[in-house]
């Protein structure tokens, strides 16, 4: 459980995950020692996660694909990682042997060739995908509630080089690392670094995420399929993004096509949310898919281990430069 401390630098690092030690402590009025304490204390524990998540249409040399795959009777639900072992999303939907996942592929002719091979496994019944136009970042639960909620912009020209991929994967890993330790890994200078960084992050093309690990118990999902009126496409993910419990909605091609990826406390709560959503006028048709989350990996694009160079040094025991 956080204590009244924790949940103040929660919230200074919900706000920008890369303050400063010296202002969070201003914030929680503790020394800059005991605040760097307790800040290191969150990290190291895995209660509290920061890292840079990179927008879905920068740099767009992938397809995001969302797919659908059916297994045959008697195969058990698991089996499915082994075949979307590459998915940054994956979940199962309780009570059917049916499982969804988002991940990228190179081109739709890579995206055609890989549902032809899914398909002919003998366990698995059927497979649909469909190519995401646009991700969108959801308020989310209090526990899990990362960056802003909200449309998420970013400049249709941002394009990265390798220096830039560089700081974004070690920002994945830590999102916190000094500017000292991404400088070093990019081969650039400190100001460079800064610089560089700072861009990416005014340009919408990466955000710094923070999010709280759920306590005690497993959160209630959903995944919630809408047809919408096609004039009222983007004035629904709008005012999705912003409900409470709403983790993301992923628009498809088709006919105006959403999927909301919707969490809440409990089944009750869960039930409130999904009804308030399919109550809306503009809906055409709304499918509930109840869910059971197996892997989230908020870095969608350029995954990568912990960079070698940077093992042994704490980064987090400083404040940032």
């Amino acid at each position: 459980m956080l204590d009244a401390v924790d949940d103040l630098i929660v919230a200074a690092l919900r706000n920008d995950g890369r303050a400063t030690v010296r202002s969070i402590s201003k914030l929680v009025g503790l020394p800059e020692t005991t605040t760097r304490a307790r800040v290191n204390s969150l990290l190291e524990s895995g209660r509290v996660s920061v890292i840079a998540v990179l927008h879905p249409s920068v740099d767009p040399s992938e397809i995001t694909l969302y797919i659908r795959v059916r297994l045959a009777s008697g195969w058990a639900s698991q089996i499915a990682d082994s075949i979307l072992g590459h998915s940054y999303w994956l979940a199962e939907i309780v009570g059917e042997p049916e499982v969804i996942a988002t991940f990228d592929v190179a081109s739709l002719s890579h995206a055609a060739r890989l549902t032809d091979e899914i398909a002919q496994l003998p366990f698995v019944s059927m497979v649909t995908t469909d190519p995401v136009l646009g991700i969108y970042t959801g308020a989310g639960t209090p526990e899990e509630a990362g960056g802003e909620a909200g449309l998420w912009p970013a400049r249709d020209e941002t394009r990265l080089d390798a220096q830039d991929r560089q700081l974004i994967r070690s920002l994945q890993v830590d999102g916190r690392a000094t500017y000292t330790a991404l400088a070093r890994s990019a081969g650039l200078s400190l100001s460079q670094a800064r610089r560089r960084v700072l861009e990416l992050i005014d340009s919408g093309a990466i955000r710094i995420w923070t999010t709280v690990q759920t306590a005690d118990h497993e959160l209630a999902r959903a995944v919630v399929d809408l047809t919408v009126n096609p004039k009222t496409v983007m004035a629904t993910v709008e005012r999705l993004v912003r409900r409470p419990g709403v983790v993301s909605v992923s628009r498809m091609c088709g006919p105006s096509a959403l999927a909301v990826d919707v969490a809440a406390r409990d089944t009750s709560e869960l039930g409130q949310l999904v009804g308030d959503i399919s109550a809306h006028p503009d809906l055409i048709s709304v499918r509930v898919h109840r869910i059971r989350l197996l892997r989230r990996q908020l870095q969608q694009r350029l995954r990568s281990t912990p960079d070698p160079s940077s093992e042994g040094e704490s980064a987090r025991s400083e404040a940032l430069d």
